[in-house]
């Protein structure tokens, strides 16, 4: 029998070998946007006459990353991301963006803009994200199996800045059950509970009226 060159032996060792160990190959990455309802009502008259200027949201670590965030139910402090799963931006910009198509299908504000426009604002609003994420019961390989929620916290306040003055400063949150634990489901219950805070900071500047709070 003849003998195969040595080189050739080793070629087919590796190519065999490297078959054997090869890992498949990772999944395509998902991106997210924010869906945003539309604002449930319009005010009758403006509860912020002016420009008013939403600024970019704040967040602190994980909660502003891209990645969707998830905690395990039960009250954990654990928080993990998902490795494929991303918001199409950053949470901190898709909330700004929201908050002012918001308020402007609410009619809260005679004129809202973002900082890009470079405008001198008559209010300022500000908005601090705590919490921005899935909670579900953790099932094999750690993925969210079962019920599940989302959970929206941001602190907003206003400032009126004519005079330096704080017109309003509050918590919100809101939690929205969701369809299952699968992200998609997480984004879609997501935009509800954003929805549900945004509605209450537009009842609050409604009800304020420029007052201090």
């Amino acid at each position: 029998m003849r003998r195969l060159p040595v080189a050739v032996v080793t070629l087919l060792v590796l190519f065999i070998g490297g078959c054997a160990v090869l890992p498949p190959p990772p999944p395509d990455d998902t991106f997210y946007r924010l869906p945003t309802p539309a604002a449930a009502g319009r005010l009758s008259e403006p509860a912020l006459p002016g420009v008013v200027e939403v600024v970019r949201f704040t967040a602190d670590g994980v909660t502003g990353e891209r990645a969707l965030v998830h905690a395990r139910a039960g009250g954990s402090h654990v928080l993990s991301s998902y490795a494929y799963h991303l918001w199409t931006d950053s949470p901190t910009a898709l909330l700004q963006e929201a908050l002012v198509d918001h308020l402007r299908a609410a009619g809260a504000a005679e004129t809202v803009v973002t900082s890009n426009l470079r405008l001198v604002p008559d209010f300022v609003i500000q908005g601090h994200i705590k919490r921005f994420e899935q909670v579900a019961a953790l099932g094999p390989a750690g993925r969210a199996a079962g019920a599940a929620e989302a959970v929206v916290a941001i602190e907003l306040a206003v400032t009126d800045r004519r005079d330096e003055r704080l017109v309003l400063l509050r918590d919100y949150e809101a939690r929205r059950p969701a369809s299952s634990g699968a992200p998609e489901a997480a984004v879609r219950a997501m935009s509800a509970a954003v929805a549900e805070v945004f509605e209450a900071f537009v009842a609050d500047l409604d009800e304020n009226g420029g007052a201090e709070g």
